[in-house]
């Protein structure tokens, strides 16, 4: 907020906007006479009138006063005097503290007092941070922001942009601290990104995540090693299913057979069941052999899984 005054010719002119700052940075409060008129033998005042003494920085006739400037304020404050003869009385404030928030008046004194006021909001920000954590077919992204000041809002999106639903939790103290958490399928292969946003202070801090790799593999071995046990379950049962037919085959030779009611080709029909048995034999070999095969593959996926899941230990995950 600022309140341009009257003096003369020229006019006090500050700032239309709130001026932000950031804790440990610095911010210029703008204050200046317009058209310029040189101020530096006149008396410069920066004051607050929510303090006590009310005093920020004192400007006398050339010289700096500190008795009665608050002592929070003292070594922080700076006009640019190269300036003064130009009409600038802008103040720079340094090493911003949460408490630096408030209305300041920058006055001329004169015959007649004039003066503006300065909104200034001083916020606090830090970059948020991503962990991961594995449970189960899931993965857990945490994202946390400490702080803060004033509070933040926090938010996960996907790679299109949309919001995902998420749990956060708020720590509040002399600064802002928000955690949040999202709960995703392990095979996932899309960015997740954490925003954290105060617009009071006009800030946003955001980081991208994307799950490892590893995980992925894991997830396409599961489904791998599930697909190849289901097949060999089948090639059991048929496995099973031919020994049984082979050996109701080979009963049925020993005992002779059903009465066949061409009974005038004995020999051509003996020959026959000889050949059906010994190709049933032939397919039992080859289920045999299958099998075999079939169960070293399963012994190598599961020894790829164990090696895929001690890379997921060394990560500390």
């Amino acid at each position: 907020m600022w309140f341009p005054v009257m003096r003369g010719e020229s006019q006090l002119i500050g700032s239309t906007e709130t001026v932000v700052g950031l804790a440990g940075h610095h911010c210029v409060l703008p204050c200046s006479l317009k058209p310029a008129t040189n101020v530096a033998e006149k008396t410069v005042e920066w004051t607050r009138s929510d303090l006590n003494p009310s005093y920020v920085h004192i400007f006398r006739q050339g010289r700096l006063l500190y008795d009665d400037v608050n002592p929070s304020f003292l070594q922080r404050t700076n006009l640019f005097e190269q300036e003064l003869r130009n009409g600038n009385m802008s103040l720079k404030l340094s090493d911003l503290k949460i408490s630096d928030t408030g209305m300041y008046t920058c006055k001329l004194i004169t015959m007649s007092e004039s003066f503006i006021q300065v909104s200034v909001v001083i916020g606090a920000v830090s970059e948020p941070q991503i962990s991961l954590e594995r449970y189960k077919d899931k993965l857990v992204f945490k994202c946390e922001a400490r702080n803060w000041y004033p509070e933040p809002k926090m938010e996960w999106r996907d790679s299109e942009g949309r919001i995902i639903p998420h749990e956060d939790r708020i720590e509040r103290g002399e600064y802002f601290s928000v955690y949040s958490r999202i709960t995703v399928d392990i095979a996932a292969s899309e960015n997740y990104t954490c925003t954290v946003r105060q617009k009071d202070i006009r800030e946003t801090r955001e980081i991208v995540i994307s799950p490892p790799e590893v995980f992925r593999e894991v997830a396409t071995m599961k489904i791998s090693l599930s697909n190849l046990i289901g097949w060999l379950i089948v090639m059991v049962l048929l496995f099973l299913f031919a020994l049984i037919m082979g050996a109701l085959m080979l009963t049925w030779v020993e005992t002779d057979g059903p009465i066949d009611p061409l009974m005038e080709q004995p020999e051509r029909q003996n020959d026959n069941l000889q050949r059906q048995v010994e190709l049933l034999q032939q397919q039992i070999d080859d289920l045999t052999e299958e099998n075999g095969r079939l169960r070293e593959e399963v012994q190598k996926l599961k020894r790829q899984i164990q090696d895929l899941r001690e890379v997921d230990s060394d990560g500390d995950l």
